[in-house]
């Protein structure tokens, strides 16, 4: 009996058809080098969910720049530099955010005067508002993710979305409420130095 071999593509191969956009051969270079990938931001972040979103990333960047993939010479040492600099961010991102959590809850142990709590309750209904006013789909997600606390992958997943649609509708929502926060503290500054 005759054995059939099958040529496996290189990965040169791969990343000259995903440039071309191919699609299977970007399923094809994911099945070959996700696992690997999966498992080296594992070993820093230590966080499955975490490694998960970190090697989604770094496949979303090869999809997003497969135009200029022909500059890749190693792709494994590459895909492991890309993979190493998103844990890295990941971990100074979630640092970020643990300090500025304890700084706001410290500052929330201060006790607040009776104009402040006005003002801060006042704060809390006008975002509130705010919230509101996003598209239904935009304030499941921002409540999901600033209220319940879950990742974008966990939203994705129970969304049924992709967590670059997270993302985006996540940054979509941040730039409106920053912009309409920032309308309302223009007012409030007026109407402060004209009392």
């Amino acid at each position: 009996m005759n054995k059939i071999k099958v040529d496996r593509p290189t990965d040169a191969e791969l990343l000259n058809k995903i440039a071309a956009g191919v699609t299977p051969a970007f399923e094809e270079l994911m099945r070959r080098h996700e696992p690997r990938i999966f498992q080296f931001a594992l070993k820093i972040v230590k966080s499955p969910e975490l490694a998960q979103e970190i090697s989604q990333d770094v496949f979303l960047k090869i999809w997003e720049k497969r135009t200029s993939l022909n500059t890749i010479e190693t792709l494994p040492a590459w895909l492991f530099s890309m993979a190493k600099n998103q844990s890295l961010n990941t971990l100074k991102e979630i640092a970020r955010r643990y300090a500025h959590e304890e700084k706001y809850a410290a500052a929330q142990d201060e006790v607040l005067d009776g104009e402040a709590e006005i003002q801060y309750n006042d704060l809390k209904k006008f975002a509130a508002i705010l919230i509101d006013q996003l598209s239904p789909q935009r304030k499941i997600i921002y409540q999901m993710k600033v209220e319940q606390g879950l990742t974008t992958s966990e939203i994705a997943a129970k969304l049924n979305l992709s967590p670059s649609t997270i993302r985006t509708q996540l940054a979509k929502s941040y730039q409106l409420l920053r912009t309409k926060v920032s309308d309302q503290l223009c007012i409030v500054i007026v109407l402060t130095f004209l009392r």
